[in-house]
């Protein structure tokens, strides 16, 4: 069949249709996953669905979804939106995975969480990491994390997850009494690697972004990092062995293997720079035990009078001040001011 020529107009609507439809799915491709949030004061459950519908992401929380919200974003990624949203409401947030034999304990447990009250008979694994240097610009997608499987002696569904937990940026629940044999996954970013995990324990599982609140932490004005060994950190010392327990709680050799599993994923130059940087820092830790009291304060005071100490504190500072409201700044000067005087006596 022979087509008909087309003239010289008919050609230039062809390519401008094109153009269109090319500059049209482009900004679809780029824009796919990013979340807007315009919100001068929308309840909770609004803004967590405008960013569950435009993330492609489920998120879960234990706040009162009434609770009225200011944030104002453009297209971020899901982790920043989660990191604002988190920062606005004096929350935390957290990449997690419940894992069950079926999929109504993964619901029950879930429905728990959100209702306030604590599972009984599940495990929490996780293991804290470290500080790796200046936080980046972009903030990375723990969906992404990449999980370096080794082969385990405990071969079973609660071994691997708890080496999951030393090498990605997750938390993972699993009922105390589910753990079955499996075989270990293919190593790459854990939302490949978990599913086959759980497909090899025969279980269910459901991915979500935890946002847990704390009305201790919002009624003191502190900072969602600033948060103590009781304020509802998750920690899983007891799941590691026998190795020595640091601050919180945690097992300090799971939580030198989850940084050391951290650096090994970047390349070599800013490996050996954030190795150099972690063993100066844990000598000098380590040096404070033998110190006493009065020393020891000293000993830190000078720490934390260093330039490239400062530096990165008010980094860190600034970045979490931008995503802050205009009346939480207000707020937390007020707090700071106060302790301030309390501690001069003024």
């Amino acid at each position: 069949m022979k087509l008909p020529k087309l003239t010289r107009n008919q050609w230039v609507l062809v390519v401008l249709l094109l153009l269109l439809t090319g500059q049209v799915v482009h900004y679809f491709w780029t824009h796919w996953g990013l979340v807007t949030v315009h919100s001068k004061g929308q309840p909770l459950s609004q803004v967590i669905r405008t960013i569950e519908k435009q993330g492609h992401v489920t998120i879960k929380t234990n706040m009162d979804l009434n609770k009225a919200v200011a944030m104002w974003v453009d297209n971020v990624s899901v982790a920043e939106a989660m990191e604002t949203l988190s920062t606005v409401t004096d929350s935390r947030w957290q990449l997690t995975y419940y894992i069950g034999p079926d999929k109504s304990s993964v619901s029950s447990a879930l429905a728990n969480f959100t209702a306030g009250q604590k599972t009984e008979g599940w495990h929490r694994l996780f293991v804290p990491l470290q500080p790796t240097g200046e936080e980046p610009d972009v903030l990375p997608d723990p969906r992404k994390d990449t999980w370096t499987v080794k082969t385990i002696s405990d071969a079973t569904l609660q071994g691997y997850l708890k080496e999951a937990a030393k090498n990605v940026s997750a938390t993972f629940y699993v009922p105390e009494n589910f753990n079955p044999a499996v075989k270990a996954p293919k190593s790459g970013a854990i939302t490949s690697a978990l599913p086959k995990l759980v497909s090899s324990a025969h279980g269910k599982y459901e991915e979500v972004f935890l946002l847990q609140g704390s009305e201790r932490r919002a009624d003191r004005g502190e900072d969602r990092r600033d948060r103590g060994a009781d304020d509802g950190e998750p920690r899983f010392a007891g799941n590691f062995g026998d190795g020595g327990r640091g601050r919180g709680g945690f097992d300090r050799d799971a939580v030198e293997e989850r940084f050391q599993n951290e650096i090994a994923k970047l390349p070599k130059a800013e490996h050996d720079a954030l190795a150099a940087e972690h063993a100066q820092r844990k000598q000098f830790f380590d040096s404070l035990r033998d110190m006493t009291p009065e020393q020891r304060a000293a000993a830190i005071q000078q720490m934390m009078s260093d330039p490239t100490v400062q530096d990165k504190i008010d980094n860190a500072s600034n970045n979490r001040d931008s995503r802050r409201t205009p009346q939480q700044r207000i707020q937390r000067a007020g707090a700071y001011l106060g302790r301030m005087a309390a501690a001069t006596g003024k």
